[in-house]
């Protein structure tokens, strides 16, 4: 076959295949459209390769869509599992929150206890009108009730401190007690013998028996 012929052939089959896909696109059987080609002087052996060049060419595109789904299916998962991954991260968030939230209270309900046994000590442990038992202050050992009070505090703002302030040397006539806080901010909660309760920008010292009410560092 001439170069010039290879060429015509493949215009015709190009044609050909283009009125198949067409007739098939229409719902148009198989049998009908060879029957219409041969009518008007196409060979049957010809109208054959015709639907096989067709049908390869439908499975190469079927091939190229299902590639195109596998990387659209992963990327959906992807995004799915990044989605699920943030959704977790929040839900975390909320919930230590929550336990925050929950552990702050109790921190603050045993500082009121603490202050309401300080008044104990005060008035009826040992030496009365003082409260040197309640951190432990001029040689006087702390009160039981204080230990496990602190103790409970401490337990309940995890890695944070618990301070309680006494006199560095002397009589006790005050005292002050604070806590850290659960959180995103570095808050402190703090009590002491004036009857002061409430939040602190910083966390008192050993010898330190007011708490600080300005919130200056």
């Amino acid at each position: 076959m001439s170069w010039y012929n290879r060429c015509m052939k493949r215009r015709v089959d190009k044609k050909l295949l283009l009125y198949i896909q067409d007739q098939i696109n229409n719902d148009v059987d198989r049998g009908s459209i060879t029957q219409k080609l041969i009518n008007v002087g196409w060979q049957k052996e010809v109208i054959d390769g015709g639907f096989s060049a067709y049908q390869a060419g439908e499975r190469v595109r079927l091939s190229k869509m299902v590639e195109t789904m596998k990387v659209i299916g992963k990327s959906i998962a992807i995004l799915t599992l990044i989605s699920l991954g943030i959704f977790n991260v929040l839900l975390v968030m909320e919930r230590m929150k929550h336990d925050s939230g929950s552990n702050n209270a109790a921190v603050k309900q045993t500082l009121s206890s603490i202050r309401s046994q300080a008044e104990i000590v005060y008035n009826h442990q040992g030496e009365k009108n003082n409260f040197n038992a309640v951190c432990g202050a001029n040689d006087v050992s702390q009160d039981s009730s204080m230990i496990r009070l602190i103790e409970a505090a401490d337990a309940n703002n995890g890695e944070g401190k618990v301070v309680c302030g006494a006199p560095l040397e002397g009589m006790a006539l005050s005292y002050a007690v604070s806590a850290e806080l659960l959180g995103e901010y570095q808050d402190f909660w703090c009590v002491d013998s004036s009857g002061f309760a409430g939040e602190i920008s910083r966390q008192i010292n050993l010898n330190e028996t007011k708490c600080p009410q300005d919130l200056d560092k």
